[in-house]
């Protein structure tokens, strides 16, 4: 068990880590450039989707067997996450554990297909 928590643990602990760096970036940048609101939440977001990204392939690599299923458990734990940060459901939250999973099964794809 504790080997298949392992990955979810590193690839949560470098998405911390990364968001909160980004935004101790943006709390200085903001602090001397002033941004309009507009222009602050799609830099956010841009940043966001991006890390998010990175983490899926993070993740990929760290995990040799079954990636789909890690693909879906991360997927809904980050869902359950978001969801308990936000305490509101939408469909924006939605959108980042549809995008988890699809990136999983690209990445997946492509590597059958380098492999022969």
């Amino acid at each position: 068990m504790k080997k298949q928590l392992i990955p979810f643990l590193k690839t949560y602990l470098f998405l911390m880590i990364s968001y909160f760096l980004i935004s101790f970036v943006m709390a200085v940048f903001c602090t001397f450039i002033h941004l309009s609101s507009l222009l602050y939440e799609l830099i956010i977001h841009i940043f966001s989707y991006m890390i998010l990204l990175v983490s899926c392939l993070y993740l990929f690599k760290l995990v040799k067997q079954k990636p789909v299923l890690y693909a879906i458990g991360y997927a809904l734990s980050y869902l359950i996450i978001s969801f308990a940060v936000t305490l509101s459901f939408d469909l924006w939250i939605l959108i980042k554990p549809l995008l988890i999973v699809a990136v999983f099964f690209i990445l997946n794809y492509l590597k059958k297909n380098n492999d022969g």
